[in-house]
């Protein structure tokens, strides 16, 4: 069993500029108030996705479009939500997202879709890890040092194959998943630093943001 942080690559990811963002949506919000969710490791009643984009626009330029791009969040190549599917089917969900790109005079439309991770597993080991808790306006949360990976109880990740870990504000990937983005050429746009799984311990919780 392994798991990885999953974050953007901006050297290779293409940013585009979507033409609605979800966090302004007070109707999103509000419906997260009064059920008592966190937004971001739950799943949204099918109603509310139309306040996610529904196109987006990157700058002219000759680059062909990563699979992984950055338009208010994580956006996808139908083959990378394939890839999800087959692995975690029926969890997260997927608005379809078009991408307007290409050079001046020579635009395309491609299909995207913007990823809602619906999955999370807050528990770290925070004696084997190297992080540090913060209080804010936002609430109290581990600050992750980006440059060491985390000690994760085993018992909390398994089958689980994309989350949200919110005592520190990351996502994480199994290793199952990474390995077939690997095989698929599917990781343009993103990277990954591999953490530390332990099974035997059960991991201390820190409070997550936005809880």
């Amino acid at each position: 069993m392994d798991a990885y942080m999953l974050e953007f690559d901006f050297a290779s990811a293409m940013q585009a500029r979507p033409n609605r963002d979800p966090a302004t949506a007070s109707e999103l919000w509000q419906w997260a108030a009064n059920n008592n969710v966190n937004v971001m490791g739950s799943r949204f009643p099918n109603a509310l996705l139309e306040y996610w984009p529904s196109r987006a626009v990157a700058e002219p330029g000759k680059s062909a479009p990563s699979a992984w791009i950055a338009a208010a969040g994580y956006c996808v190549r139908p083959d990378v939500k394939d890839a999800i599917e087959k692995l975690a089917p029926g969890v997260h969900q997927f608005i379809p997202l078009t991408l307007e790109a290409g050079p001046k005079g020579r635009r395309k439309e491609y299909p995207y879709f913007s990823l809602h991770i619906a999955d999370r597993a807050d528990d770290v080991i925070v004696e084997k890890s190297n992080v540090q808790w913060i209080k804010s306006k936002l609430g109290t949360y581990w600050s992750k040092s980006y440059d060491s990976p985390l000690a994760l109880p085993a018992a909390s990740v398994a089958g689980k194959h994309i989350w949200w870990n919110l005592s520190c504000g990351i996502v994480l990937i199994s290793g199952e998943l990474h390995n077939l983005m690997l095989d698929r050429g599917l990781t343009s746009g993103v990277k990954f630093q591999k953490q530390i799984i332990d099974f035997e311990s059960t991991g201390s919780q820190g409070a997550g943001l936005l809880q």
